[in-house]
């Protein structure tokens, strides 16, 4: 029997918040465990810094394949199988990644991990919209985020605590061992949420391809959608050249640079809400261009922090005011490029969460060129990329005439 939203019992509904947000929870643990031990594990593999720093593309690769692949899948093969398989086939990557003899085994896992993270995030946002609608939907999302974020502090945390009893193997056999636990309790616990009578028929890939064309004909969501891809290619700079630059310039251990990614990642979440406050306030539009400006400041203060030398508390606290933004950025662009297409908005999000990770994967030779010894690339490349999107919200975008929101 299906579970619809006429017979969600308050159990069922603690139940699939659980069993929910520990899948979900699985995207972040495929990449933040990692960051603490990416200089180990380019020791592991005798590759230089910049190359490590690729794997992140890889990971970042699979977030795509994952969700262009899933989202329709499930349409027509209903939520249960392809959650499983894709929570199947997370166990098998982390086997992959722990047994691999070289980084392009590595790599293959991480593609891997990634597909099916990103698998599991897109099904289970369809699991909630098949039961809720509305102010339910939003409460149900939130509280599903909330377990979910426990992963944003446990992960690097977790992998900086188990790096000084293990090496970055060992911390990759718990996060299969967790990935398979999940796995068991949904293959008990996680009910099917589409109806028979309601899953589409299999699209073709010239079917699927034209409704992508028709949203990509937007010129003003495509427009929110490029400067989304520079706001992430910021974020994904900061994550794969940070490790480095806390350990090779700064001279932490692996196990000490994991508690100040959890402060970062304290000050995105906190980021988050504060600006969704503020939204409340002042027009989404005029928000994102505040956001923007604050994020070309924050760069230019970690230009400063390397020509001056400055110390760890300059940078770490400069980091911390970045990540806020960053963080706080994804949902107001995310609602600006989704208001536009209501019936569409499965599409609208699915493309403009594709794009967003093909283009931080095509950027990933960029970040190997910035280099770790100091924060004077990073804070270049975020003063070019926040300036191009400032650009882009005055005139692609033309923020000036969008509808208030």
């Amino acid at each position: 029997m299906s579970l619809t939203s006429g017979n969600v019992s308050q159990r069922s509904r603690w139940n699939l918040i659980i069993i929910l947000g520990g899948l979900m929870a699985m995207q972040p643990f495929a990449l933040d465990p990692y960051l603490p031990a990416a200089p180990y594990i380019a020791k592991t593999f005798l590759v230089s810094d910049q190359t490590m720093q690729l794997t992140l593309s890889a990971l970042t690769l699979g977030f795509a394949l994952g969700q262009l692949i899933t989202g329709p899948l499930s349409d027509s093969l209903g939520r249960r199988r392809p959650m499983l398989v894709a929570a199947v086939l997370y166990v098998i990557a982390a086997v992959i990644v722990v047994t691999a003899p070289n980084i392009t085994v590595f790599f293959v896992g991480r593609v891997l991990q990634g597909v099916s993270a990103a698998s599991i995030q897109v099904v289970g946002n369809a699991v909630m919209r098949d039961l809720y609608a509305g102010t339910a939907l939003m409460k149900m999302m939130s509280r599903v985020f909330l377990v979910q974020a426990l992963s944003w502090f446990i992960g690097p945390l977790g992998g900086t605590l188990l790096l000084g009893i293990m090496d970055w193997r060992g911390v990759t056999v718990i996060i299969g061992a967790y990935g398979l636990t999940i796995l068991l309790l949904a293959s008990r616990f996680l009910p099917e949420t589409l109806n028979k009578d309601l899953r589409q028929e299999r699209e073709g890939v010239v079917a699927l391809g034209r409704r992508f064309a028709s949203v990509m004909k937007d010129r003003i969501y495509m427009g929110v959608v490029a400067v989304g891809i520079l706001n992430s290619i910021g974020l994904f700079g900061y994550l794969s050249i940070m490790p480095f630059i806390y350990q090779n310039h700064f001279g932490l251990a692996g196990s000490q640079y994991g508690y100040f990614f959890v402060l970062n990642s304290a000050s995105g979440y906190i980021g988050v809400q504060v600006i969704a406050k503020v939204s409340q306030r002042i027009q989404l539009k005029w928000v994102v261009v505040g956001i923007f400006a604050c994020q070309i400041v924050f760069g230019v203060g970690l230009v400063a922090a390397a020509l001056l030398e400055a110390d760890l508390f300059v940078v770490q606290a400069t980091i911390m005011l970045l990540v806020f933004f960053i963080g706080g950025s994804f949902a107001p662009l995310g609602t600006l490029a989704l208001t536009r297409h209501g019936e569409e908005a499965g599409t609208a999000a699915a493309l403009n969460m594709v794009l967003g990770s093909i283009g931080t994967t095509l950027a990933a030779p960029l970040f190997a060129q910035l280099g770790s010894s100091n924060t004077l690339g990073l804070g270049l490349m975020e003063i070019a990329v926040f300036t191009l999107a400032l650009i882009g919200m005055f005139t692609i975008v033309n923020v000036r005439k969008m509808p208030n929101l």
